[in-house]
């Protein structure tokens, strides 16, 4: 729970001579890694919050991050510790669920003064700022011990970043000016997906899986033939230009349980917000993520002499090759194909056929009738 936090953050300014660094006699203890089901680390942003696209660098304007934390388990509320000389700053996100920004700001008033109660929060001000590109709903108190703290809220789309800020009045320009750089952060990450993501309402899913034999032989043969002769061109250096790889966005849809699998639902989206034409579901994990990639066959297809919808196939990379699934006479729900990757990854569905490629070897495996 984000209180928690909260009851950190406030712990953490209680001393006279507050530290930002651990004791050299008492090293803090490690940091585990955050799962890369929800952070993915890069040496430019540090750590990125895959679900909404969120920067939080290791270092920004004389703030160092200190822990990056995870309230609900999946990735759609989160956030991430920084501590400069004075100054406590913890920056969340998380989607809202049909909860207005103004909602979120009395949630996050009354958890703060349930847990600073016994530093005797005196209301300042309340005010609404614009920063960094977002408008503000911001909330200000007095703290024994010469303290400020602050409740700054802001939406994003359908999502809600607030930041929670304790600093002593003596370093209040430096709160202000780093929650300002901050806001420039956000802007530039979360703001962008999300707005990215919001542009396009979602396509529709309507496709039931393939189930005759036959059909699924003869597309499995034609996907493992023309998938298998992309990996080998690659292979060859044929694609080195990567000038010419469009990056899409994963846009981050739904949490999804079944059983014990816990898993996320994504689609793509090209740079300018149009569908890609590519789904996945993820297992949420600690290490890299189990993932069922969804995309249109439709080359296959037409080879095949086929009409209709566009087939959709459901494939999985395993190292040096991909494993095939399943197929969909269309874009599938996001429900089908969970319940189809729980039965992947609980051993009842096996593949349907699959390719690989060792040197300029390409290796071809499809079901019997």
């Amino acid at each position: 729970m984000r209180v928690l936090a909260l009851a950190l953050i406030l712990g953490s300014l209680g001393g006279p001579a507050m530290a930002t660094t651990p004791s050299v006699a008492e090293p803090a203890p490690a940091t585990p890694a955050p799962p890369q089901s929800v952070w993915k680390a890069s040496d430019r942003d540090g750590l990125v919050h895959l679900q909404s696209g969120l920067s939080c660098p290791s270092e920004y304007a004389g703030f160092r991050r200190t822990d990056a934390q995870l309230f609900d388990g999946l990735g759609f509320d989160v956030g991430c510790n920084y501590a400069a000389p004075g100054i406590a700053l913890t920056v969340y996100i998380f989607r809202r669920e049909g909860n207005s920004v103004a909602a979120a700001m009395a949630q996050a008033k009354e958890e703060y003064l349930t847990v600073g109660a016994d530093r005797h929060p005196t209301p300042v001000a309340e005010a609404t700022v614009s920063d960094g590109g977002l408008t503000w709903s911001t909330a200000l108190y007095s703290e024994d011990g010469d303290l400020r703290s602050g409740i700054w809220v802001a939406g994003l789309q359908d999502w809600t970043i607030l930041y929670r800020v304790t600093y002593r009045t003596t370093a209040e320009g430096s709160a202000t000016a780093g929650m300002s750089e901050m806001s420039k952060l956000v802007q530039a990450s979360a703001a962008a997906q999300l707005s990215r993501c919001a542009k396009l309402p979602l396509p529709k899913r309507d496709g039931a899986r393939v189930t005759s034999a036959k059909a699924i032989q003869e597309a499995a043969m034609m996907t493992s033939i023309l998938g298998g002769a992309m990996l080998s061109a690659a292979a060859d250096g044929a694609n080195e230009d990567s000038s010419t790889v469009q990056e899409v966005t994963w846009c981050a849809e739904a949490p999804i349980q079944i059983d014990s699998y816990r898993m996320i639902y994504w689609r793509a989206v090209q740079a300018d917000g149009e569908d890609a034409g590519l789904d996945r579901v993820t297992l949420v994990s600690n290490g890299p993520p189990p993932t069922l990639g969804l995309a249109a066959d439709g080359l296959a297809g037409l080879i095949g002499g086929k009409s209709g919808p566009v087939q959709w196939a459901a494939t999985a990379s395993n190292g040096s090759g991909v494993a095939i699934y399943a197929y969909f006479k269309s874009r599938p729900s996001p429900t089908s194909v969970a319940a189809l990757f729980a039965d992947i990854l609980s051993g009842k569905a096996k593949a349907v056929g699959g390719y690989a490629v060792d040197g300029k070897s390409i290796s071809i495996g499809v079901p019997s009738e």
